[in-house]
């Protein structure tokens, strides 16, 4: 049974297709794998490899060093790595006091960072 780690891009469609390339070569000229020990997909925002539990920590670990790599970058400064088990996430982190100002529709609760969103979703109520 294979396990998996889910490198997860936080929404940035343009920093997982930079990485991807990366990270594919990476993880498949690790030369203790054979092609067949690994599986890898994308979505838009996301990489999933599949490979047996044996394989993780190793293939985790290079995951994590080569990210930090390419965090160094001067560019990608403010990029973070985040993990939760086998899920690794690469994103800009939120200053959790930033969290307290959405604004807020009185009717469902439904909450924005802006004052156009707020108005345009207000008419979702009025059946427009």
């Amino acid at each position: 049974m294979k396990n998996s780690i889910v490198v997860n891009f936080a929404g940035n469609l343009d920093l997982a297709r930079q990485i991807y390339q990366m990270l594919i070569l990476e993880v498949i000229n690790i030369s203790s794998l054979k092609s067949k020990d690994i599986e890898i997909s994308e979505d838009e925002t996301s990489i999933t490899i599949s490979t047996e539990p044996s394989n993780l920590l190793l293939i985790k670990t290079i995951i994590k060093n080569k990210l930090n790599e390419w965090l160094k970058d001067p560019k990608l400064l403010e990029y973070k790595i985040t993990e939760f088990e086998n899920t690794i996430i690469v994103g800009k982190p939120i200053n959790l006091e930033k969290l307290t100002d959405f604004l807020s529709c009185e009717i469902c609760g439904y909450k924005t960072l802006y004052e156009e969103d707020l108005f345009i979703h207000r008419y979702t109520h009025a059946g427009l």
